[in-house]
Order: structure tokens, then C-alpha cells, then sequence
């Protein structure tokens, strides 16, 4: 009776060895269909990581259009420009570059460049994983004038707004490899500078655009840009005739000056404001066309009391009782106020990191004025 130990469904009676092989079968069928459950869920995950990856991986610049322009097959970018979805030139290479940044290092014709630039401005203030633009390029490897001009007419601010890690804009790049050739040549005589090429070639930064009558003269362009240190005082002796000179805003160098406390800055010993009250002091006595002086234009802009201020009220000490024609705020409010300006601007030029103690100076320049003029107070009670 030990060899019998169950009975089958048909009642039947089934052997210990017949029940092994039974339960066996059973076990094998069961872990060969989770195995293959398992693994296909495996595949399915892996299907699915996949497609997140791809969809998550950013699109870059594609190798053929990199290597149509190294090889200059021209006509091949031509078609790519003009065939391709316009999407695709805004890309990057691995290396941030643009297909702008390329054309520009291999010497695209200036008819292919002008397209790109036509069909996506953008691309002259897109900078690459070192924060250099297009401009930056075609500077340093001299590229012809047709190419800067046509880099600056997408976006002038790139000229000297725009910074590569080095803290190089591509106006300081050109300065710094002509400065010492501009100073010779300006002291042997003015007129020798004004007819040197690589002058022309640097006024071209300010004024991009060939007999633009409307555009400001490079004295009054400079005045509202970050220039290199020296560059500055050399353009007010070479202009000298501009600085009384009004642009259609009705402002002259000086108000343009003291409309920006960064580039005010940008000068060695003396801020732009201090340069140019020293060659022309006067130009403080001028009104714009809604008829405020430079001092009242400094007051909104920020511009700290040592960096031009203090010599302004000096030169109009009837300012500091004087409402703003423009908000009719005493000028010690003006000054206080004009936080909300200045952080605008300064989110229009990128430039909020540079503006962050402009509210801690205009302090001082409140106190300051109240000092010199305590009855105002009285004005606004």
C-alpha cells in the first residue's frame, strides 16, 4: 500500500513518482511563464526609458550642415537655409556654437550670413558655452567689414553689452589689439586718425549703419555704452565739436551719460560724467526736450554722488530746490524713487548684477540733498 498514495481525477490510483513528475511539470510551466511575463515587462521599460531619453535629449546642429560650411560647399548651405525648416538654424553644437559662429570662423560669404540673419536676428546675441558671440569671432580672426556691419545692424548692443568669460566684449578685443597705433597716430594730428582705416573700422561699433543721418555720432553712441577704459577720453578729444551737439531726444553726450550708472563707470580715473564736465561744464546748463537738466536725469538714473553728482550740483546748486518738470518730485523723492527705472533698464541691458548698490548710493544722495536744502520738506507736507 506505500506504493499507492493518491488517486487521479478520474479515480484512478497514481503512484508517488507519477505525482513528482505532475507537480514538476506544473512548476517548470509556472516560472517559465513568469520568466517570460518578467522579461517582457523589462523590454517595455526599456522601450519607454528609450523614448523618455530621446524625448528629453536637447536637438543640436546637425554634423552635415556643420561640415557643408567647413568644407565651404556653399551652394549645399544655401539650400539648407533656405529649404530646411528655419527652426533648425537656431541650434547648437555641442559646443553652444551656432551655425553663425561657424560661418564666421570659415569666412561665409557676407550674402549667406546676411540670410541667416534675416531669417533668425537672433543668432548675433546668442553666445556659446564661453559666452562668445558670432562678433566675437569675426573680430578676432578680422573678418571683413560686410560681416561685423552686418552682425552689429542685427543687434548694436552686442558691440559692448555682451561679455565672453574672459570679461572680453568684442569692442574691447578690437580696442585692446589697436589702442597703442590709435595714440601714436592721434598725436601727430587728429585728421590722420580720422583718415586711418582701422579708425573707421572701430567707429563702425557705434555706427553700424553707412550714411544713417539719423544715427547718433560716436561720441553721443559711446556715451550710452560700456566702452573700454582709455577709449572714452580719446573719443571726446577727437569730437570735441559733439558736445554741446543735441540727438533728436534733445540730449547731448553729458545727459546720455547720466542716464546709465554702468556706463558711467567704464573709464579709468574719472567717470564719463567727470570727462566731460572737465572739457565742457557748461553742457550742465543744457535742458533736454522735456526739459531736464543733467542733474535731474543722473537723479533718476542712480548715479552715485562721487561718480559725477556731487560736480553737477555744484554746477547748478538751484537743482537741489528745483521740482523734475518730467514727475514733479523734489529731487531728493526723484532720487528715491528711482529704483523702478533703473531695475527696468537695467533688465532691458542684463546688466542687474552690476545695479545691485544703487539703492544703497542713493542714500547718501538723499541726505545730501536734504542737507543742502532742508525747507523742501515743506513742499510736499
Amino acid at each position: 500500500m506505500s506504493d499507492y498514495i493518491g488517486v487521479d481525477g478520474m479515480g484512478d490510483v497514481v503512484s508517488s513518482p507519477q505525482i513528482a513528475l505532475c507537480v514538476m511539470a506544473g512548476l517548470a510551466s509556472t516560472y517559465f511563464l513568469r520568466h517570460h511575463v518578467s522579461r517582457k515587462a523589462k523590454q517595455s521599460q526599456s522601450v519607454m526609458r528609450l523614448k523618455g531619453n530621446k524625448e528629453t535629449i536637447p536637438k543640436l546642429l546637425s554634423s552635415e550642415k556643420i561640415d557643408a560650411i567647413i568644407n565651404r560647399k556653399w551652394k549645399q548651405v544655401l539650400e539648407f537655409i533656405v529649404f530646411d525648416d528655419p527652426s533648425e538654424l537656431s541650434l547648437p553644437d555641442k559646443k553652444g556654437h551656432t551655425v553663425l559662429h561657424h560661418m564666421c570662423l570659415f569666412r561665409a560669404p557676407i550674402e549667406i550670413i546676411q540670410m541667416v540673419l534675416w531669417q533668425r536676428p537672433e543668432l548675433a546675441s546668442q553666445a556659446n558655452a564661453d559666452g562668445e558671440l558670432p562678433l566675437h569671432w569675426a573680430v578676432r580672426l578680422s573678418a571683413p567689414n560686410e560681416c561685423i556691419r552686418s552682425l552689429l545692424v542685427a543687434n548694436r548692443d552686442t558691440a559692448t553689452s555682451f561679455w565672453d568669460k574672459e570679461g572680453h566684449s568684442p569692442l574691447s578685443l578690437f580696442w585692446d589689439r589697436h589702442k597703442n597705433r590709435y595714440l601714436d597716430i592721434y598725436w601727430e594730428g587728429k585728421e590722420n586718425l580720422l583718415a586711418l582705416r582701422a579708425w573707421k573700422r572701430l567707429i563702425m561699433f557705434f555706427q553700424p549703419q553707412e550714411k544713417d543721418d539719423s544715427a547718433p555720432s560716436p561720441l553721443h553712441a559711446a556715451a550710452d555704452s560700456i566702452c573700454p577704459p582709455a577709449l572714452f577720453p580719446l573719443l571726446i578729444q577727437v569730437y570735441r565739436d559733439q558736445l554741446r551737439v543735441a540727438d533728436e531726444t534733445g540730449r547731448n553726450p553729458l545727459h546720455i551719460a547720466c542716464s546709465d550708472p554702468v556706463s558711467n563707470r567704464s573709464t579709468d580715473l574719472r567717470t564719463k560724467i567727470q570727462n566731460l564736465l572737465k572739457e565742457d561744464a557748461d553742457a550742465a546748463q543744457q535742458m533736454d526736450k522735456q526739459g531736464r537738466t543733467a542733474f535731474m536725469i543722473a537723479l533718476e538714473a542712480g548715479i552715485a554722488w562721487n561718480e559725477g553728482l556731487k560736480e553737477l550740483f555744484e554746477l547748478t546748486p538751484y537743482s537741489s530746490s528745483v521740482p523734475d518738470p518730467v514727475t514733479w518730485l523734489p529731487p531728493f523723492l526723484l532720487a528715491a524713487t528711482g529704483a523702478s527705472h533703473r531695475m527696468k533698464k537695467a533688465q532691458e541691458r542684463k546688466r542687474a548684477m552690476m545695479l545691485r548698490n544703487c539703492s544703497e548710493k542713493s542714500l547718501e544722495t538723499v541726505f545730501r540733498l536734504l542737507n543742502a536744502n532742508p525747507s523742501c520738506i515743506e513742499v510736499i507736507r
